[in-house]
């Protein structure tokens, strides 16, 4: 990977973490912790603004935005293929949301690679059983409410079908695949 590329890249993984150690750096581009400082430096001096907290690593500065990036036809046909898999397996609000990052993605897609995707879309298909149901919307507020850490009222039913309210603190999703279905 030339300089570049690799600067590039490093200035994306600053942007996709809160924190990024110089250590964790230097393993995803197979480079030195020294060669690490040298692009870091490289980056400051081409305006981008971060800093660096002590040990949590480098971080880039509240404020700061990096224009659209582009994709590749490879990575845009990727998050399309994701697309299937959600729609058939995400409830709607992820669908919702889903849709629109990806609408984003095909905005600063050239038109060759648009035309290729939509060639490609139209040509993708996932079969999933009848009784598998992603009316529901709950996904979205569930993932919120583990990112924030806070309780949330649900209507419990228990063995003997009998419903009673409760408050939980969800710490995760999980998908059983087809498990018990």
């Amino acid at each position: 990977m030339n300089r570049v590329d690799r600067l590039f890249g490093i200035l994306i993984l600053l942007q996709s973490k809160k924190y990024v150690t110089a250590e964790k750096i230097a393993e995803k581009f197979g480079i030195s912790v020294r060669t690490v400082y040298r692009d870091m430096k490289a980056l400051g001096e081409q305006g981008v603004l971060m800093s660096f907290e002590q040990p949590k690593g480098y971080f880039i500065v509240q404020g700061y935005f990096l224009p659209p990036v582009s994709f590749t036809s490879e990575e845009a046909n990727a998050l399309l293929l994701m697309e299937t898999l959600v729609y058939g397996f995400a409830d709607r609000s992820i669908q919702n949301h889903y849709s629109d990052a990806l609408n984003k993605v095909r905005g600063v897609l050239r038109n060759q690679q648009r035309e290729k995707l939509e060639l490609l879309q139209s040509n993708i298909r996932l079969q999933i059983p009848a009784c598998f149901d992603t009316s529901y919307e709950y996904l979205s507020v569930l993932q919120d409410a583990i990112s924030v850490k806070t309780l949330i009222e649900l209507d419990y039913k228990s063995s003997k079908e009998e419903i009673s309210k409760r408050q939980v603190e969800p710490i995760g999703l999980i998908f059983y695949a087809f498990s018990g279905i």
